[in-house]
């Protein structure tokens, strides 16, 4: 695997292409899967590079897609888990709610998350 071809993927939002079933996923979400697949590739390489990590970051923070930033940081977290606090301190300003919860869980010790999680049940 090409650590910087992923980068590139996640990073300049560089479709993927699909050698068949072109019609079954849709175009517009080509892009968000591409992404998610890079994040998935990257941190299945098992080399946690700064410029992964920082990449990770800047995904955290910048992408469009709620669920990118979310799959970026539950990512990030198994990395490097004493860099991953400064995306879960960005995460818990995130616009989007999921985002947000997924932050403070991983904030939280074991057992004030698993009561924070019970309170977001039903946000």
């Amino acid at each position: 695997m090409d650590v910087d071809r992923e980068i590139d993927y996640l990073i300049d939002h560089k479709e993927r292409h699909l050698t068949q079933n072109n019609n079954v996923i849709p175009e517009y979400l080509i892009p968000c899967y591409s992404r998610l697949a890079a994040i998935a590739n990257l941190v299945a390489s098992k080399n946690a590079t700064m410029k992964v990590i920082a990449a990770l970051l800047r995904v955290c923070v910048l992408d469009e897609e709620e669920d990118v930033r979310r799959e970026a940081l539950l990512r990030l977290v198994k990395i490097n888990s004493e860099i991953a606090k400064v995306a879960l301190v960005a995460g818990t300003y995130d616009s989007d709610y999921q985002v947000r919860a997924t932050a403070k869980l991983h904030r939280l010790e074991p057992t004030a998350a698993i009561e924070t999680a019970k309170r977001l049940k039903n946000d």
